[in-house]
């Protein structure tokens, strides 16, 4: 992950400011035939947009590292198991590193994601969780059974939340 880019996204959120992201800034990858659209509207706090912004974007940047896993047609794109648990790893970064600056920072979808990850859940909670029909096997090494004792004590009234969507458009021709 590009932190330099994260990192001034984040400095323009922090401004109160609003991003634009065209595809020729997130697709660097010239053989694929589509660039990868971003949709992101803002819709909360400072740390809540910048927490979700930093999911989208990895996101974003998975997709544009590894164009071969994906469908090459235009339109919506759904997230492999590895890009939804590289996002959601990438953003309990974003998240901590935004907490150390403002220790009152409080986005309890996040909070519980830190919970997670503090326990070695992520990818139990992503298969779990965020699922998708497109993930036929789950990977060998998880384990469920104890993730979901976990849970139930941990994670009671959990729900998944997802801000942002990624979609393939045609390249435009330069």
């Amino acid at each position: 992950m590009n932190s330099g880019f994260f990192r001034w996204t984040l400095g323009l959120l922090a401004l109160g400011g609003t991003l634009a992201l065209t595809p020729a800034m997130l697709c660097a990858a010239d053989v694929a035939p589509f660039d990868v659209a971003v949709n992101f509207q803002p819709d909360g706090t400072k740390g809540y947009n910048a927490a979700w912004l930093g999911y989208i974007l990895a996101r974003a940047h998975f997709v544009d590292e590894h164009h071969s896993l994906y469908p090459q047609a235009p339109g919506p794109i759904t997230p492999t198991f590895i890009e939804e648990l590289t996002a959601r790893t990438d953003s309990v970064k974003i998240y901590r590193e935004l907490l150390a600056k403002d220790p009152t920072l409080d986005v309890p979808y996040f909070d519980e994601l830190v919970r997670v990850d503090d326990n070695a859940f992520m990818s139990e909670y992503v298969w779990t969780f965020l699922h998708q029909p497109t993930w036929m096997t789950p990977p060998s090494n998880l384990r469920l059974g104890a993730f979901d004792s976990w849970r139930k004590v941990n994670l009671p009234d959990h729900h998944a939340l997802t801000k942002g969507s990624l979609r393939f458009v045609p390249r435009k021709a330069s």
